[in-house]
């Protein structure tokens, strides 16, 4: 469950979910039963956006799949875009 939603607990934060991405994959990195040399990620759209955050800042992640990722609103430089419709 994401954090603060179902039976996690935490305040529910918006956009705070490559935290808890890197939590768990730094958490796989010290079992004994997973080779850290080969965690990595599947994201599709909004979660597709989160792994690339959380891949781009831990080395953790060793691969990722982002399908269908965009920007997040409000973050995006649109201005390339706005000459290209207009």
């Amino acid at each position: 469950d994401p954090r603060g939603q179902g039976g996690s607990q935490g305040d529910l934060v918006r956009w705070a979910g490559d935290l808890d991405l890197i939590a768990g994959a730094e958490y796989l990195q010290g079992r004994p039963d997973v080779d850290p040399d080969r965690i990595g990620g599947f994201g599709s759209s909004v979660g597709g956006e989160i792994l690339l955050g959380a891949a781009a800042t831990s080395t953790a992640f060793k691969a990722v799949v982002s399908e269908g990722a965009g920007y997040r609103i409000g973050e995006a430089d649109l201005t390339a875009f706005r000459k290209l419709v207009a």
